[in-house]
């Protein structure tokens, strides 16, 4: 929807029948019965990596395509290092072997490399450095957006057969008084039976790839929600917040997962058939509008109302990002309300 906004339209699942060079200055693109004329196509397919030089020589390489290389780079050829883009590495999440393509690795490999050559020609009071893998951070910036992400999706979770749960959260980057507060929406994956942490996406247009930073050295570490839970950070308002956004999707997670404090995904809310309570103040709801047919119960007259609301009845919680939805949710928990739940990451993550 940000990208849409600013002027530019996607076509998802669409197969291109032509291109033309209409003349000098002008393409045309035809795609399941449509046509559009532009000034610039880029095809962007993808890479692989390049290993011609390696089948030559008889170097081994993995399914992705990669040299298949040791904690050390070395080949199955003696005295034979590769590193960085042609090369396979140890995804540190599903400790399977795998293709990446980032130069920040490739840099750090290098390195290593060159202290390992050293070592076997010259150095031998030295050990050799051992490179155990990556957890695969990334990001990139598009229209004042920041996109981060770390270890795994939940799309990719199915690939390799995990059984992963995930919970989404909308957040300030710092207070949200605060002239330069921005909203960051967040989505982290973990392991159901042992509360492994196994990914996390976010976006925002505030900070996003601290976060990412953070939370790639506790999953290289294979953490667990309880150590998010745990993390301490720099507190200032200019900054962040008293808690930061890794503190409180463990706590999230935690009452998920064990203090009956239940909730669904934007992405889900199609499948919700009871009644929706919007939280939010009058005012609130007239400038913005929930999309769905709701009831509006300020959440500061919930208490108020609880008598009138049937304990038999479905409900789901909305606010504008989330905090308030989730607190309604546990009063009405407390109060023996069986079938409530709370929309995660709010209006906010739904209209993202």
């Amino acid at each position: 929807k940000h990208i849409e906004d600013k002027g530019v339209f996607i076509k998802t699942n669409v197969s291109v029948n032509e291109i033309v060079a209409v003349n000098e200055d002008k393409l045309k693109i035809t795609f399941n019965e449509e046509t559009l004329y532009t000034d610039y196509i880029f095809l962007c397919i993808g890479s692989i990596p390049e290993t011609k030089l390696a089948k030559k020589t008889g170097i081994r390489l993995g399914k992705s395509g990669g040299i298949i290389v040791n904690k050390y780079f070395e080949t199955n050829i003696n005295n034979i290092y590769a590193c960085g883009d042609c090369t396979e590495i140890m995804n540190q999440v599903t400790c399977k072997p795998e293709w990446f393509s980032n130069g920040s690795f490739a840099n750090r490999q290098a390195r290593i490399v060159a202290n390992n050559i050293s070592v076997d020609g010259y150095n031998n009071d030295f050990e050799k450095q051992s490179y155990f893998g990556t957890v695969n951070p990334v990001s990139f910036k598009i229209f004042g957006l920041n996109i981060a992400s770390v270890g795994l999706t939940a799309d990719s979770a199915i690939k390799y057969g995990l059984n992963l749960a995930s919970h989404c959260a909308t957040f300030h980057d710092r207070p949200h008084y605060h002239p330069d507060s921005k909203l960051l929406f967040a989505k982290i994956i973990y392991k159901k039976n042992n509360l492994k942490i196994v990914g996390l996406q976010l976006i925002g247009e505030g900070e996003v790839t601290r976060y990412i930073d953070i939370f790639s050295v506790l999953l290289s570490r294979y953490s667990n929600i309880n150590d998010l839970l745990d993390l301490e950070h720099c507190y200032t308002p200019a900054h962040s917040s008293p808690l930061s956004p890794l503190n409180e999707l463990a706590a999230m997670v935690i009452n998920k997962e064990f203090e009956n404090i239940d909730s669904i995904a934007p992405f889900d809310i199609n499948t919700f058939h009871g009644e929706i309570i919007d939280l939010r103040e009058e005012n609130e709801v007239k400038k913005n509008p929930f999309k769905l047919s709701s009831k509006n119960i300020p959440v500061n007259k919930l208490r108020e109302n609880i008598p009138l609301l049937d304990k038999e009845k479905e409900y789901l919680m909305v606010c504008q990002i989330g905090q308030r939805s989730y607190e309604a949710t546990r009063i009405m928990t407390n109060t023996r309300f069986s079938k409530v739940k709370y929309l995660e990451g709010g209006i906010s993550f739904l209209n993202l």
